[in-house]
């Protein structure tokens, strides 16, 4: 049995990624050997996400830590576990980790694969996540993108041949799929979900709200994530007088029974690679309003159809489409019907059936 090791900065923390990576780690320990490592530990506590009693887990730093603690102290031990453990192909989950299992494997014979998890145009990314696309195009055995468009701008830019690119999307819960979910057309609450960083652009959906919220003042607007913007956003919602509609209800271990309560959702990011939160919403028949985003939503939502695709950044566009779907029942009806009409190509068992041919591939 093939011996798959997914290489992540950080477990604990609650995120798309880190969901994808529990996902497939559990997936695939049905036909290999898999191991997961985790570089450093920024809450101190278990990985967010469960995974398999037959995956391996591996934590290298109990704590945070800055790139340059991160790059003296994790490479070496990475190494050493590649070996001692035989694996055969490593995957960088995120650009960030990129720099890492590539030094870590280097001369060891283990393949590597790097997964872009946003998309080549980030501008967030900054010089290190820069950094890391250049090392995969120059070093990885292969990248794997989340779309279509970005495995085309990396053959593009870094004029990579064909076969050391692929692309797979992030997939959807099969429970959510074998049990389709009624819809409450009656909510009246809306829904975003992410971390609060500042690609996911929440500085911006308060200002939407703003225009929103207080001319329909028996809805509510739930946001559930954590991260290093928390405290920004929540201030800016007391300072707009949101507190009583605009709820930050932090982050949740499962949202499972809480994606069925809402009416709708609402992504503001300014980049994104495929949002797990799109997929899932998708999943549970929610309309969907987002930025349409250089990669991810156009993939997953047809304007007009079963959502709203918004240039990004225009607050007054965003906020006239939201007031659309509150003001007519029946249009959100509608696009609930209309949202699981293509989902297959996001369901667990292709998108895991294509981890196994990449993975074969290398």
């Amino acid at each position: 049995m093939k011996s798959i090791c997914l290489v992540k900065d950080d477990l604990s923390i609650f995120g798309g990624r880190e969901k994808i990576l529990s996902v497939m780690a559990n997936a695939l320990c049905e036909d290999y050997c898999v191991h997961v490592v985790g570089l450093w530990n920024s809450l101190q506590g278990p990985p967010y996400f469960p995974f398999d009693e037959r995956v391996h887990c591996f934590q290298i730093l109990d704590h945070n830590a800055r790139v340059r603690e991160a790059l003296t102290k994790t490479i070496s031990p990475l190494r050493r576990y590649l070996k001692e453990q035989k694996i055969d192909v490593a995957l960088s989950v995120g650009v960030n980790t990129n720099a890492y299992l590539l030094a870590a494997a280097a001369g060891t014979g283990v393949k590597t694969v790097c997964c872009e998890h946003s998309n080549l145009q980030n501008s967030y990314y900054g010089w290190f996540g820069h950094l890391n696309q250049w090392l995969a195009a120059r070093f990885a055995d292969k990248i794997v993108t989340l779309t279509k468009q970005d495995q085309a701008a990396y053959r593009e830019k870094f004029h990579l041949r064909e076969e050391r690119l692929a692309y797979n999307y992030n997939c959807i819960d099969p429970a959510w799929l074998r049990e389709k979910r009624p819809y409450d057309g009656a909510s009246k609450k809306l829904l975003s979900v992410g971390r609060f960083d500042p690609v996911k652009g929440y500085p911006l959906l308060v200002d939407v709200a703003k225009r929103v919220l207080p001319s329909h003042p028996d809805w509510q607007w739930h946001i559930y994530g954590d991260g290093e913007e928390f405290s920004i956003v929540q201030q800016k919602v007391r300072d707009q007088g949101l507190e009583k509609q605009l709820i930050l209800k932090g982050a949740a271990k499962s949202m499972d029974e809480i994606y069925p309560q809402y009416a709708a959702v609402v992504l503001t990011s300014y980049h994104e690679g495929l949002p797990m939160v799109l997929l899932e919403a998708k999943a549970n028949g929610l309309p969907i309003v987002s930025f349409d985003c250089a990669t991810g939503p156009r993939e997953i939502v047809r304007d007009g159809v079963d959502g709203y695709l918004v240039p990004v950044g225009d607050v007054e566009e965003m906020a006239v489409r939201i007031e659309r779907l509150i003001e007519d029942e029946q249009l959100r009806r509608s696009f609930s019907e209309s949202s699981m009409q293509n989902i297959d190509s996001f369901s667990q068992e292709v998108v895991i059936e294509r981890w196994k041919d990449i993975l074969e591939s290398v």
